[in-house]
């Protein structure tokens, strides 16, 4: 979503609205180990979220946006912890909150993406994500002939990829 406020254009990743509250939540995705989302990520949401409070509201939701989340799948730095926690930030990725991270919410809700197959290849992974294939759970609701055919992956590879995903889901 494309919002413009008083100064600049931004793109912002999602606006979550519940009970007249509007929260602007930037997504950070890092494909490497040892990656982590640091200060930088945690400012630049806060600048975001001062500019975009001064210009715009979501008037026909009737909510403003008064506050921001921080979301990644890597663990936060110290220093972006603080900063955020200060500047009431949400922050979500791997173990943070301390009990209920982003890897507790994707267990509790067996929400495991498809790149969790040990044997997927890229293109593959491509070609169900553009199928709308994005959850191990996902390969399992559809007809594997209709995959292969949107797909161009064959029906028994995707018999073993279907295989892998209810061993992972039990």
């Amino acid at each position: 979503m494309s919002l413009r406020p008083r100064r600049v254009r931004h793109e912002i990743d999602l606006i979550a609205v519940a009970k007249g509250n509007a929260t602007m939540v930037e997504c950070k995705y890092h494909n490497y180990k040892g990656v982590f989302t640091g200060l930088k990520e945690a400012m630049y949401t806060y600048a975001r979220l001062l500019d975009i409070r001064e210009g715009y509201a979501i008037d026909h939701l009737g909510a403003k946006i008064e506050k921001a989340m921080l979301v990644t799948n890597t663990k936060f730095s110290e220093d972006a912890i603080t900063f955020s926690s200060c500047r009431d930030i949400e922050l979500l990725g791997w173990h943070h909150p301390e009990r209920n991270g982003l890897e507790r919410i994707i267990d509790t809700g067996r929400l495991y993406p498809i790149t969790t197959l040990h044997s997927l290849e890229a293109d593959e992974t491509a070609a169900l994500a553009k199928c709308g294939l994005i959850l191990v759970r996902d390969l399992l609701r559809f007809n594997l002939g209709d995959i292969s055919e949107k797909t161009g992956i064959s029906g028994h590879r995707l018999g073993g990829l279907s295989g892998q995903a209810r061993d992972l889901l039990g």
